[in-house]
């Protein structure tokens, strides 16, 4: 289920929302001084096209991830649009405000807390829908080279929810990219410093060889020892057994001796 992000990721969007609408507000103000008649329907939908596109573009720089143009951009389009018709309508009818500085930031702060309410909406509805305990291999995504590993912790989790009578975890491939990026991250900066927008993280690292409360590690129990690592900490043992998240993702990286673990969960 979607989190309250932190406030300083808030101030980010609305920030981005409020310049996309100013950009695209001159633009289309300056198509029409040219002669070119833009009708009200047509002028919502180029605004929510623009402020989707915007932010989407953001989200493949900060999540590194790849643009794609389909079903979840042009929902979001239609979200964008509908968004910035309701903003715009409580500030000009209700509130008189029509154009200024405090005009392009109170309709940042509309679309975003729109965007959230919607996406918290979606969230509970894929929650409900999804095949609970499912991996497929998804065709489109290039897994990385300890993908075997990754679902075996996949698979672990929710044997442990299971064991708590808690609803299990779906694999979410739109996580992915962030999970073998943080997991690459984390071999550099072992930190929290980078968690993706609106998601829950867990990381460790662990030596090949014999380790203390773990025996001898291999590849072939790895994914175990960072089950067990993360089972016998407080906080990781929180985000596992959480119910209020709905999928997960797993990334594992190797650097010398030691691989690093990350769990993503949504």
């Amino acid at each position: 289920m979607t989190k309250i992000p932190p406030l300083e990721w808030i101030l980010f969007w609305i920030f981005i929302h409020s310049c996309s609408i100013w950009f695209f507000t001159i633009f289309l103000a300056g198509l029409e001084s040219t002669g070119f008649a833009i009708n009200y329907l047509i002028y919502i939908a180029i605004m929510g096209l623009g402020i989707a596109t915007v932010a989407k573009i953001v989200r493949t720089k900060t999540r590194h991830k790849p643009f794609r143009i389909n079903r979840e951009y042009f929902g979001w389009v239609c979200i964008s649009a509908f968004s910035f018709w309701l903003s715009q309508v409580v500030l000009t009818n209700l509130l008189n405000i029509q154009d200024g500085l405090s005009y392009y930031l109170l309709l940042g702060c509309g679309i975003y807390l729109l965007s959230f309410v919607f996406s918290f909406i979606l969230s509970i509805k894929v929650s409900h829908q999804r095949n609970p305990i499912k991996y497929v291999h998804n065709e489109s995504i290039k897994y990385g080279k300890n993908v075997k590993l990754e679902i075996q912790v996949f698979k672990y989790v929710n044997t442990e929810r299971k064991k708590h009578n808690i609803s299990p975890l779906n694999w979410d491939d739109s996580l992915y990219y962030d999970a073998q990026r943080r997991a690459k991250e984390i071999v550099r900066d072992f930190s929290h410093n980078n968690v993706p927008h609106m998601c829950g993280e867990n990381i460790a690292k662990i030596p090949l060889g014999r380790v203390s409360g773990l025996g001898f590690i291999s590849r072939r129990n790895i994914a175990h020892a960072f089950m067990k690592t993360w089972m016998n900490s407080s906080g990781h043992r929180e985000n596992i057994l959480r119910s209020g998240y709905h999928s997960i993702c797993i990334g594992i990286a190797t650097h010398g001796n030691y691989y690093y673990g990350v769990q993503i969960f949504r």
